[in-house]
């Protein structure tokens, strides 16, 4: 913001008066910069899905979400969308499969499905971008933190164009907009119900509460008090959120089994899912990375990133260094949780012979810890290029090689398709029309990732009878 600039809405109550940013950054939040990263972020998300999302309905978006609603054996009634699965609430996945499923044609919920997955995490990008303003001084650094959001590689591994998945996204954004605040009622107004349905979405949002109690702290500051009365709905939306996924929790508690996974594993997890797919996705590259040198590549990698943001730490002013330390806490704790409550022994890779990694084994739960890793290198490089001046071409190369690095994984292949949602519908439908089937009965459709998940639909909803 603009130092001359006075009133309630230049004010950053995160820290006191005299240690304020003189930042620019609402300044460029019109819609003319937002619109444009909101349509390129669901247009990257829409063309980097992978194939056997595409016209699918993955995994839970059919099993649970579509068939609680149209299944042969669904409840049906409201209560569906603050009913439990895993052990938390799915609030966005909920509404989302409610609205294909009493609104549009059986044949269109694959596709209507990555429309709005794709148009929910370019959303969310743009949101980043907005939040964003009140640490970030430079435009380029605010634009690339925003759109890491869907240039992340391994973001294309499974978790776009599916609302199974929505919640890494979600957990990102959290960061953010509690780094933000309001500037008008409304603001505040709308940014609490993003924090609510970001919290009721993705359980692990609770684990920024060190940042909500710092954001609780500076409401007795002696700041400005109409600032601080924008905070409060906020810090509401969020605690109103996590508290139905504690009751959540406790009412249909996720069932663990297993022991807990080697620390090596899950430090080497991290490495490989969080820090190593920023460089590349692709198997037999990073395989043949791994063959020849082992972790370090890997280990390096992630230390030049934890230098850069210690740098900016140390050069960088308050609202910086709360969201440097939040960013890398979240990435760690965020894939230590995922980690350690899954307890796949698949992903033990300190158990694994180094030939094994020849083709790495990825998984979606370093999603959200990839882009808060990523993120805090835009956010360190805004320091930098603001306390160096004369050197901003450095820093600007750093960024850009991030950029360069990101986007090139953009043309990797997005893996065999499975056929689709409307062919499977189809044969569904013949089924019925059989001598043999019954307009009173049901038909098991398959769909993606494999065997196991099916959803039951009577014969009545796939014909429209």
């Amino acid at each position: 913001m603009s130092a001359d600039r006075t009133g309630p809405d230049s004010s950053v109550p995160l820290v006191p008066p005299d240690d304020r940013m003189e930042t620019r950054g609402h300044q460029h939040d019109s819609w003319q910069v937002v619109v444009p990263i909101v349509a390129a972020a669901s247009l990257i998300a829409w063309f980097r899905m992978p194939s056997m999302v595409r016209g699918w309905l993955y995994a839970e978006d059919g099993k649970q979400f579509a068939a609680d609603w149209a299944g042969a054996d669904a409840a049906g009634g409201i209560s569906v969308l603050w009913t439990p699965y895993a052990g938390y609430e799915h609030a966005i996945p909920r509404l989302a499969s409610w609205f294909v499923t009493a609104v549009l044609p059986v044949s269109w919920w694959g596709i209507a499905i990555n429309v709005i997955s794709c148009l929910t995490v370019g959303a969310v990008a743009g949101l980043i971008f907005v939040f964003s303003r009140d640490v970030v001084t430079d435009l380029a650094c605010r634009v690339v933190i925003g759109m890491i959001t869907v240039l992340v590689p391994i973001a294309a591994t499974e978790a776009l164009g599916n609302i199974a998945n929505l919640h890494w996204f979600l957990l990102y954004l959290t960061p953010w907009l509690l780094l933000v605040t309001p500037r008008t009622s409304w603001g505040a107004s709308g940014i609490a119900l993003v924090a609510f349905f970001s919290t009721t979405t993705e359980p692990q949002c609770a684990i920024f509460l060190p940042l909500v109690l710092w954001r609780v702290y500076g409401l007795w500051r002696p700041t400005d008090p109409e600032s601080r009365r924008l905070m409060i709905p906020v810090l509401c939306g969020w605690f109103l959120g996590v508290a139905a996924q504690v009751v959540a929790t406790f009412a249909a508690p996720r069932g663990v089994s297993g022991e807990f996974p080697p620390l090596a594993s899950v430090v080497q997890g991290y490495v490989l899912n969080a820090g190593m797919t920023l460089g590349t996705t692709y198997r037999p590259l990073l395989g043949s990375v791994f063959v020849r040198f082992g972790w370090w590549p890997g280990f390096l990698g992630v230390a030049a990133i934890l230098a850069l943001a210690v740098l900016g730490f140390v050069k960088g002013r308050t609202p910086e260094r709360i969201a440097l330390v939040a960013l890398l806490y979240g990435s760690v704790v965020s894939w230590t949780a995922s980690f350690v409550l899954s307890r796949n022994p698949d992903f033990y890779y300190s158990e694994l012979p180094l030939e094994e990694f020849a083709s790495p084994l990825y998984t979606r739960w370093g999603t959200a810890a990839s882009m808060m890793l990523a993120a805090t290198i835009p956010v360190a490089v805004a320091v930098l290029i603001r306390e160096y001046r004369r050197r901003q071409w450095i820093w600007y190369a750093v960024l850009g090689a991030l950029v360069i690095a990101l986007a090139a994984n953009l043309f990797l292949d997005t893996g065999p398709g499975y056929g689709s949602w409307a062919a499977e519908v189809e044969r569904a439908r013949a089924v019925c029309a059989t001598a043999n089937g019954s307009s009173a009965g049901t038909v098991e459709l398959t769909t993606p990732p494999g065997p196991g998940w099916v959803i039951n639909l009577p014969c009545p909803v796939l014909t429209g009878g």
